[in-house]
């Protein structure tokens, strides 16, 4: 048996002129794989060159060795058929249904005509030219409800609900407030009410559609842009329950939480969105990562703030009074937003404010991103994998149906 060096554990996989380089540790996370098991892969030892050598193909290589990377995460490049990624992984001894491939399952749709055209109309923007039309009319009233939402803060778009019409008492010489038409005009709704009634309508509109058209109702009720779509359209008519005199000493929060949920009716974007869609389960297949990364953040917190609070309390105690004020101090310094609000003044504690926003570029920059650049690698190509095929399928069965028709004619 050959042995590597001994200076290290590197590998140098050679694929058709192309060098690859990895760790032995990597490839043995999969020791039933060609790769994986040192007396397989011996077979293909260069020992003048000390490197493996292969007669394969170097972009489906790329996948292949991030498969290892990655400890299982597979999917196939588009520029790749798939009979031949198939006849890589099994020259590699990678079963080719492991693990990301299930994604790629033909979707279940509704069983009766009316309700497949119609989810077909709501979820599958490319099925159709009316299908995209609805999808960005959906996409405008959504950007419309955002706008609406920040537009009524505006002071000159405020409108008073309550206009004090006063008349000249001849009499005494004062002012009366008529409250019967104070009453009145508290009733009248304003102008962003009806405009924010019409939008909820048309998502409530269209959470009911897709409910009735869903094949699987309690899959699509328990999914994640239902979920937001519920969430976007329940304030409303909580708010529109309770009313303005609901628990005077708590409805002003209780109302200012409700309205501040409107905020969510911007995720509905995702939908129809596929950037926003790869954001999200990029962040989702780093969970690990950003669970590690918080726990560090948080250490790093807590040690810097009793540091510096240790080192400028007795110089100046006004701002460093205790710890935990010392965290706002720390947080800004680590993002390196400093808003100069709380500063040292020692030379040791400015010595550790720049300690302090070192270690967080590294922490919160350095350390994450090729982490989540390669994980957003991974998924985007893996989205355009499946858009590829969806072309592709969409291609095939139009040329089916025109030639079905052409051998009707005939």
């Amino acid at each position: 048996m050959i042995a590597l060096k001994k200076s290290g554990r590197r590998i140098t996989i050679n694929i058709r002129g192309c060098r690859f380089e990895t760790f032995q540790e990597t490839l043995a996370e999969f020791p039933e794989t060609l790769l994986g098991s040192e007396e397989k892969r011996n077979r293909f030892y260069d020992p003048q060159r000390d490197e493996y050598y292969f007669e394969t193909d170097k972009c489906a290589f790329d996948a292949i060795l991030f498969y290892y990377q990655s400890r299982g995460i597979l999917s196939r490049p588009p520029t790749i058929p798939a009979n031949a990624f198939d006849e890589e992984l099994k020259f590699y001894g990678i079963k080719p249904d492991e693990p990301v491939e299930q994604e790629e399952q033909v979707p279940v749709m509704p069983a009766r005509v009316w309700q497949r055209k119609l989810w077909e109309l709501l979820e599958y923007p490319e099925s159709s030219t009316q299908a995209a039309l609805f999808s960005k009319l959906s996409m405008a009233v959504i950007v419309l409800s955002i706008v609406v939402f920040c537009v009524e803060t505006l002071d000159i778009a405020s409108t008073k609900a309550v206009k004090s019409l006063s008349f000249h008492n001849n009499t005494n010489n004062e002012s009366v407030v008529d409250r019967e038409e104070t009453d009145k005009a508290q009733k009248r709704p304003t102008v962003w009410f009806i405009i924010d009634t019409c939008i909820i309508v048309w998502f409530s509109s269209e959470y009911a559609a897709r409910l009735v058209s869903s094949p699987e109702k309690i899959k699509f009720i328990m999914s994640t842009l239902a979920l937001i779509d519920l969430t976007a359209i329940i304030p409303y008519f909580l708010t529109l329950l309770l009313g303005d005199d609901y628990a005077p000493a708590s409805s002003f929060t209780i109302m200012r939480v409700f309205r501040l949920l409107r905020v969510i009716r911007l995720l509905k974007l995702t939908r129809y969105v596929a950037a926003l869609r790869i954001l999200g389960y990029t962040v989702q297949s780093c969970k690990e990562q950003l669970t590690a990364l918080i726990f560090l953040i948080l250490i790093s917190v807590v040690m810097f703030s009793s540091t510096i609070y240790f080192i400028e309390n007795k110089e100046n105690s006004e701002q460093f009074y205790s710890i935990p004020a010392s965290f706002w101090w720390t947080i800004i310094t680590m993002t390196t937003v400093g808003y100069g609000d709380m500063t040292p003044i020692t030379p040791l504690g400015r010595l550790v404010g720049a300690f302090c926003a070192v270690f967080g570029v590294v922490v919160m920059v350095c350390l994450p991103s090729p982490v989540f650049i390669s994980s957003f690698n991974e998924i985007y190509m893996r989205h355009i994998g499946q858009t590829i095929k969806k072309s592709e399928r969409k291609t095939a069965g139009d040329a089916s149906l025109k030639e079905n028709e052409y051998g009707d004619r005939r």
